[in-house]
């Protein structure tokens, strides 16, 4: 398993730096073919039948035609996503080790089959500069989405 900070969900939230998490399976973890799917590669010009004024096709049949023609190619998608929050002071180091705290427990939860069972560890939001939290081992005010 591994993960990556995607950073398309990375932004400033009411004062905290959110970080987005993908989370992914290796080939040899449980259920790794629900996450390994084939799909088409649309064509950068896209679908060329007629379309409503929403861009959405008019001819079902057509675009479903054309679709299923297309080339095909696989992809792996995350098996989950975890938005956490942190102080501004967060160092990369630390955002990598909540990283790994976020894909072990959701690969726990995977196995079991609800990733709904995903908790967010208590929460102690400090004003100061330096975060009594930063000086722990396991840091607290950490928030998994």
């Amino acid at each position: 398993m591994f993960f990556k900070v995607n950073i398309t969900g990375c932004q400033e939230r009411k004062g905290l730096v959110e970080v987005r998490y993908d989370l992914y399976l290796d080939p040899t973890d449980e259920r790794y073919s629900e996450h390994y799917v084939k799909v088409p590669v649309i064509p950068e010009k896209g679908y060329e039948g007629k379309v409503d004024e929403f861009g959405a096709p008019v001819d079902q049949a057509d675009y479903d035609k054309w679709l299923a023609g297309l080339k095909t190619v696989y992809q792996h998608n995350p098996f989950c996503c975890h938005f956490c929050q942190f102080e501004p002071t967060v160092t990369d180091a630390e955002i990598e080790y909540v990283g790994k705290l976020a894909l072990d427990m959701a690969y726990k939860n995977w196995v079991k089959g609800s990733l709904a069972l995903n908790k967010n560890q208590p929460v102690t939001w400090s004003t100061s500069s330096t975060p009594e939290w930063r000086q722990l081992k396991q840091p607290r005010g950490l928030l998994l989405v």
